[in-house]
């Protein structure tokens, strides 16, 4: 499992936490398609990009962060655009409060 931030973009709060689900959910022995799964800081926003190695780690993955009350949203209207198989957003943000500056 890869992790990187998006430059110039803010992370939120519980980024630190974030990192040690993503870590967490990490195995050596992944392997499968790769799947990148988008984070959105409060300000709705990509802020994260995760690499993941297969369905196991996708779903480790997405398991540490909901715990940490991020969502998935399955009709993500922008993941193909965002360059995500997937995006989870934090808490504190929600699709109503779509960023128009946001590419």
């Amino acid at each position: 499992m890869h992790t990187i931030c998006v430059q110039g973009v803010v992370p939120p709060s519980i980024d630190a936490q974030i990192v040690d689900a993503i870590s967490r959910a990490g195995s050596a022995a992944a392997r499968g398609p790769t799947a990148v799964i988008g984070i959105r800081n409060t300000e709705g926003r990509v802020y994260r990009l995760v690499h993941t190695a297969g369905v196991a780690e996708s779903l480790a993955l997405a398991a540490g962060l909901e715990r940490l009350g991020l969502v998935d949203d399955p009709a993500e209207f922008d993941k193909a655009r965002q360059g995500c198989d997937s995006i989870f957003s934090v808490p504190d943000w929600h699709p109503s409060q779509q960023d128009e500056g946001d590419d």
